[in-house]
Order: C-alpha cells, then sequence, then structure tokens
C-alpha cells in the first residue's frame, strides 16, 4: 500500500485540503493516508484569506503526488487548486 503524507500552512487565512471529496486537513497541519496501490485519486485545496497571505501545500507521498506549492492570495483573496494521480 502506498501512503499520502501532505503539509499545508496558510498565514491570515483558513485552507481546506481534500482526498476524493473528504476534507481531510484544515489550515495547517500533516496528515498521513493510507491509498490502495492502483488506484485513482484526486486532492483538492480551496484558500480564503486576507489578500497578501502565504499559503502552502506539501505532498511528499507517492512519488505520482509529489508537490511543494507555495502561492500568495491575490486582491480577491481566494485560491484552489487540484490535480488527479493514481498510487
Amino acid at each position: 500500500m502506498s501512503t499520502l503524507n501532505a503539509t499545508t500552512s496558510v498565514q491570515n487565512g483558513k485552507l481546506q485540503f481534500q482526498l476524493d471529496g473528504e476534507q481531510i486537513l484544515n489550515d495547517t497541519g500533516s496528515v498521513t493516508k493510507q491509498l490502495k496501490d492502483g488506484t485513482s485519486y484526486v486532492v483538492q485545496w480551496f484558500v480564503i484569506g486576507v489578500p497578501g497571505t502565504d499559503y502552502s501545500v506539501i505532498i511528499d507521498s507517492p512519488g505520482e503526488a509529489k508537490i511543494h506549492l507555495t502561492r500568495t492570495l491575490k486582491n480577491d483573496g481566494h485560491d484552489y487548486g487540484g490535480f488527479r494521480f493514481k498510487a
């Protein structure tokens, strides 16, 4: 089995991190979830905060989902992202 290891952080805002539509992490923290090999998954994140707020989404494993993202919220104070991967 594969493992999803993710870490998020946000300043002056709210962040929701989801795996297949299930919220598994809020704001700043870490999570580990067991994944079934050969199964497709979707990760998504939604951020609302003060314009200029920095946030990050880091996925260290599995290798198919690795990402080290750091962004700054624009003038509307909203951002989102996501992608599909196979474990």
